[in-house]
Protein backbone atom coordinates (compact mmCIF):
# COMPACT_ATOMS: atom_id res chain seq x y z
CA UNK A 1 0.00 0.00 0.00
CA UNK A 2 1.18 3.65 -0.97
CA UNK A 3 2.07 6.09 2.00
CA UNK A 4 0.06 9.31 1.36
CA UNK A 5 1.56 12.58 2.12
CA UNK A 6 -0.71 15.21 4.43
CA UNK A 7 -1.57 17.11 1.55
CA UNK A 8 -3.12 13.89 -0.56
CA UNK A 9 -4.74 13.03 2.81
CA UNK A 10 -6.35 16.53 3.14
CA UNK A 11 -7.32 16.61 -0.24
CA UNK A 12 -8.83 13.31 -0.68
CA UNK A 13 -10.82 14.16 2.57
CA UNK A 14 -12.48 17.33 1.32
CA UNK A 15 -12.84 15.81 -2.20
CA UNK A 16 -15.21 13.46 -0.39
CA UNK A 17 -17.04 15.35 1.96
CA UNK A 18 -17.46 17.42 -1.12
CA UNK A 19 -19.12 14.47 -3.06
CA UNK A 20 -21.26 13.18 -0.45
CA UNK A 21 -22.54 16.56 -0.08
CA UNK A 22 -23.41 17.06 -3.66
CA UNK A 23 -24.99 13.63 -3.91
CA UNK A 24 -27.32 14.64 -1.20
CA UNK A 25 -28.26 18.04 -2.59
CA UNK A 26 -26.69 19.52 0.00
CA UNK A 27 -23.80 21.17 -1.03
CA UNK A 28 -24.18 25.32 -1.35
CA UNK A 29 -22.52 27.90 -2.82
CA UNK A 30 -19.82 30.22 -1.09
CA UNK A 31 -21.66 33.68 -0.47
CA UNK A 32 -20.80 37.15 -2.33
CA UNK A 33 -19.16 38.37 0.44
CA UNK A 34 -17.21 34.55 1.56
CA UNK A 35 -16.01 34.84 -1.95
CA UNK A 36 -14.53 38.30 -1.82
CA UNK A 37 -12.91 38.13 1.61
CA UNK A 38 -10.91 34.86 0.24
CA UNK A 39 -9.95 36.63 -2.70
CA UNK A 40 -8.27 39.60 -0.40
CA UNK A 41 -6.51 37.32 2.05
CA UNK A 42 -4.92 35.53 -0.26
CA UNK A 43 -3.66 31.87 -0.44
CA UNK A 44 -3.46 30.90 3.35
CA UNK A 45 0.21 29.85 4.46
CA UNK A 46 -0.92 27.72 7.81
CA UNK A 47 1.51 27.91 10.34
CA UNK A 48 5.11 26.35 10.35
CA UNK A 49 8.22 26.19 12.56
CA UNK A 50 9.30 29.35 10.83
CA UNK A 51 6.10 31.29 11.72
CA UNK A 52 3.00 31.52 9.62
CA UNK A 53 -0.71 32.59 10.05
CA UNK A 54 -2.27 31.88 13.31
CA UNK A 55 -6.45 32.35 13.70
CA UNK A 56 -6.83 36.15 15.04
CA UNK A 57 -7.23 36.55 18.79
CA UNK A 58 -7.63 38.75 21.80
CA UNK A 59 -4.70 38.40 24.36
CA UNK A 60 -5.14 35.75 26.89
CA UNK A 61 -5.94 36.36 30.38
CA UNK A 62 -3.64 37.61 32.64
CA UNK A 63 -1.06 34.72 33.75
CA UNK A 64 -2.09 32.31 31.39
CA UNK A 65 -0.88 31.31 27.57
CA UNK A 66 -3.35 30.41 24.52
CA UNK A 67 -2.13 27.43 22.49
CA UNK A 68 -3.08 28.48 18.96
CA UNK A 69 -2.11 26.17 16.78
CA UNK A 70 -1.15 21.96 17.13
CA UNK A 71 1.14 21.14 14.25
CA UNK A 72 2.84 18.17 12.66
CA UNK A 73 5.96 17.97 9.75
CA UNK A 74 7.52 14.22 8.71
CA UNK A 75 10.53 14.08 6.84
CA UNK A 76 13.64 11.68 6.49
CA UNK A 77 15.08 13.36 9.67
CA UNK A 78 12.13 12.10 11.61
CA UNK A 79 8.98 13.60 12.76
CA UNK A 80 7.82 16.79 14.73
CA UNK A 81 4.84 18.12 16.61
CA UNK A 82 4.70 21.15 17.27
CA UNK A 83 2.17 23.74 19.37
CA UNK A 84 2.28 27.42 19.25
CA UNK A 85 1.87 29.29 21.86
CA UNK A 86 1.33 33.04 22.78
CA UNK A 87 4.08 32.42 25.20
CA UNK A 88 6.51 30.80 27.24
CA UNK A 89 5.17 27.66 29.47
CA UNK A 90 6.66 25.25 32.38
CA UNK A 91 5.55 22.09 30.88
CA UNK A 92 6.10 18.59 32.75
CA UNK A 93 6.60 15.09 30.31
CA UNK A 94 5.49 11.32 31.15
CA UNK A 95 5.33 8.18 29.15
CA UNK A 96 3.30 5.09 29.81
CA UNK A 97 3.97 2.12 27.37
CA UNK A 98 3.47 3.72 23.72
CA UNK A 99 1.46 6.82 25.28
CA UNK A 100 3.71 10.24 25.22
CA UNK A 101 1.89 12.54 27.36
CA UNK A 102 3.42 16.67 27.68
CA UNK A 103 1.22 18.84 30.43
CA UNK A 104 1.81 22.45 29.23
CA UNK A 105 1.02 24.43 32.65
CA UNK A 106 -1.57 27.61 32.91
CA UNK A 107 -2.90 27.33 29.34
CA UNK A 108 -5.74 27.47 27.63
CA UNK A 109 -6.75 26.08 24.05
CA UNK A 110 -7.42 29.02 21.53
CA UNK A 111 -9.87 27.43 19.16
CA UNK A 112 -11.97 24.45 20.13
CA UNK A 113 -11.16 22.68 16.90
CA UNK A 114 -7.89 22.12 18.24
CA UNK A 115 -9.04 19.64 20.19
CA UNK A 116 -9.16 17.30 17.40
CA UNK A 117 -7.33 14.28 17.14
CA UNK A 118 -4.47 14.95 13.72
CA UNK A 119 -3.86 11.29 12.49
CA UNK A 120 -0.56 11.12 11.17
CA UNK A 121 -0.24 7.27 10.98
CA UNK A 122 0.09 7.37 7.20
CA UNK A 123 3.11 9.75 6.90
CA UNK A 124 6.25 7.93 6.59
CA UNK A 125 9.50 7.49 8.98
CA UNK A 126 7.59 8.30 12.01
CA UNK A 127 6.25 6.31 15.15
CA UNK A 128 3.42 8.96 15.87
CA UNK A 129 -0.05 7.22 15.09
CA UNK A 130 -1.73 10.21 16.01
CA UNK A 131 -2.05 13.41 18.52
CA UNK A 132 -4.35 15.17 20.46
CA UNK A 133 -4.89 18.04 22.52
CA UNK A 134 -7.03 17.97 25.81
CA UNK A 135 -7.82 20.93 27.85
CA UNK A 136 -7.54 20.08 31.43
CA UNK A 137 -10.05 20.96 34.80
CA UNK A 138 -6.86 22.53 36.15
CA UNK A 139 -6.24 25.31 33.91
CA UNK A 140 -3.83 23.51 32.30
CA UNK A 141 -3.30 21.74 28.09
CA UNK A 142 -2.26 17.66 27.78
CA UNK A 143 -0.45 16.52 24.42
CA UNK A 144 -1.30 12.99 24.40
CA UNK A 145 0.66 11.07 21.93
CA UNK A 146 -0.11 7.73 20.48
CA UNK A 147 2.94 5.53 19.02
CA UNK A 148 3.03 2.62 16.60
CA UNK A 149 6.63 1.71 18.63
CA UNK A 150 8.66 3.09 21.51
CA UNK A 151 10.22 6.41 20.89
CA UNK A 152 12.71 8.60 23.17
CA UNK A 153 11.44 12.12 21.75
CA UNK A 154 13.27 15.16 22.51
CA UNK A 155 11.59 18.49 23.38
CA UNK A 156 12.81 21.93 22.88
CA UNK A 157 10.95 25.68 22.84
CA UNK A 158 11.94 28.42 20.30
CA UNK A 159 10.81 31.54 19.75
CA UNK A 160 9.67 32.88 16.64
CA UNK A 161 8.58 36.59 16.18
CA UNK A 162 5.89 36.76 19.07
CA UNK A 163 4.90 32.81 19.25
CA UNK A 164 6.87 30.26 21.24
CA UNK A 165 6.85 27.04 19.48
CA UNK A 166 6.68 23.50 21.99
CA UNK A 167 9.11 21.18 19.23
CA UNK A 168 8.36 17.34 20.03
CA UNK A 169 10.94 15.79 17.96
CA UNK A 170 10.52 12.15 17.00
CA UNK A 171 13.67 10.20 15.63
CA UNK A 172 13.31 8.47 12.17
CA UNK A 173 11.72 4.99 12.18
CA UNK A 174 14.41 1.89 11.94
CA UNK A 175 14.00 0.00 8.79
Amino acid sequence: MRKLTGAAICLAFLLSNAAVAQEKGKAKKASPKATAAAKNMGPYQGVTLSGGDPPPMQAPPAGVQYVTWPGFHADAAGSTIFLQLTGPVAYEQKRKKLKYFVTLMSTQVFLQNNLRPVLTQHFDNTPVKEFRLRQLKDGATRLEVTLSKKSAPTINTRTVGTFTYLVVSFPPLKK
